[in-house]
């Protein structure tokens, strides 16, 4: 019998044993968080014993939150074991596909395969996974489903639950009610000791995950300039002020095209230029970049993180693509709006913000005044 229990953290659990393949990452084998750093205090939360509860992840495109989702699940199914988790997607085909092409990889080149398998041993036909349930050695298990399945959804109780693409949610579930709040009951035998992940890229307002993002602490990923260590939050623009300094993204154009390798971020404190090859160091902990909290959460336990694709690692999305998005839905010389549809993508994808849809109602003064007092046909 043993007289102790090791304690992993999810981080080191990870870095230990699981393996990415060349075909899902630049940097094959063994996962490394130095590539993605700002993902280390995230996963953390999900350890048994953080007094973390919930985690709200608002977030750009191509900033590791498959890796972040993926890994919370390659934890509990390879270390903890026995605790019983909920996926939840928009549909119940987006969530088999995930299993499929995503998790059961996951575990297959990680040579944990063998951890999938049914607890009725004797029953040689069940292998540890239907088409909506995946068991594994310990006594846990998942139940992955689409969002709107409500009926299926009240037939279990777990203390993991992960919410994949809020956004992509529809916001009420029939006549039972709103489909975050639905799904957050599958948690109440387990509240005290819950662990909730929701993330997505947000679309329009209002917007589940900005909604849930407001609730938590509202954590933002500072940087230390190279030059001055000013630290500050990648930001499309900034003005100081106080000394007219410039901060944020800036480029060249030539005969109307973007120069990429002119796109450069410079510190909203001194103007120092920083490119591409600077995000790995601009990003790292050992380099002093740190998360922080910007506000009181709503109930104790609940944090939440805003990352726009700025922190896009090196080699992944550079930053010359988020500015030519930019530069495609918007004239920054005119201040005028090219294509209102991509300008929508360039908030939800490159700002990881949801997008206000603005207009005016037609006033039936306005309306009156142009009728004719007669009208003949012709």
């Amino acid at each position: 019998m043993a007289d102790h229990i090791d304690h992993i953290s999810p981080v080191t659990y990870n870095e230990d044993n699981r393996y990415l393949p060349a075909g899902v990452s630049p940097r094959p084998g063994y996962i490394r968080y130095d590539l993605f750093p700002y993902l280390e205090e995230i996963l953390e939360c999900f350890a048994p014993w953080s007094p973390v509860r919930e985690v709200n992840f608002k977030k750009g495109v191509q900033v590791g939150y498959t890796t972040l989702l993926e890994s919370v699940l390659f934890y509990y199914i390879g270390h903890v074991k026995t605790a019983p988790v909920m996926f939840l997607t928009a549909d119940g085909e987006l969530a088999s596909g995930r299993v499929e092409n995503n998790i059961l990889p996951m575990i297959n080149e990680s040579e944990m395969g063998h951890l999938i398998r049914s607890s009725d041993e004797g029953n040689t036909r069940k292998t540890g996974k239907t088409k909506d349930f995946l068991q594994w050695d310990g006594g846990g298990f998942m139940i992955y489903n689409g969002a709107m399945n409500a009926a299926k959804m009240r037939q279990y109780s777990v203390p993991v639950m992960l919410k994949d693409e809020l956004d992509g949610w529809k916001r009420n579930v029939g006549n039972d009610g709103n489909s975050d709040s639905l799904t957050d009951a599958r948690l109440s035998a387990y509240w005290t000791v819950r662990k909730i992940l929701r993330g997505s890229t947000p679309l329009v307002e209002p917007s589940m995950i900005s909604e849930a993002y407001e609730r938590g602490d509202k954590r933002q990923y500072h940087i230390l300039c190279k030059a001055c260590s000013f630290p500050q939050v990648l930001r499309m623009e900034s003005v100081d002020k106080e000394t007219g300094v410039i901060g944020g993204f800036q480029w060249e154009t030539e005969k109307g095209s973007l120069i990429l390798e002119s796109v450069r971020y410079c510190c909203q404190n001194c103007g120092h230029e920083h490119f591409e090859h600077d995000k790995e160091r601009l990003f790292a902990k050992e380099h002093g970049a740190y998360w922080e909290p910007t506000a009181d959460p709503k109930e104790p336990g609940i944090r939440s993180y805003h990352l726009p694709a700025f922190y896009s690692p090196f080699g992944f999305r550079p930053w010359y693509k988020n500015i030519a998005d930019y530069l495609e839905a918007f004239d920054p010389e005119t201040k005028q709006v090219k294509s209102i549809s991509k300008y929508q993508e360039f908030y939800n994808n490159t700002l990881g913000e949801a997008f206000k849809v603005l207009g005016q109602k037609i006033r039936f003064t306005a309306v009156s005044a142009h009728r004719r007092a007669a009208y003949r046909l012709g």
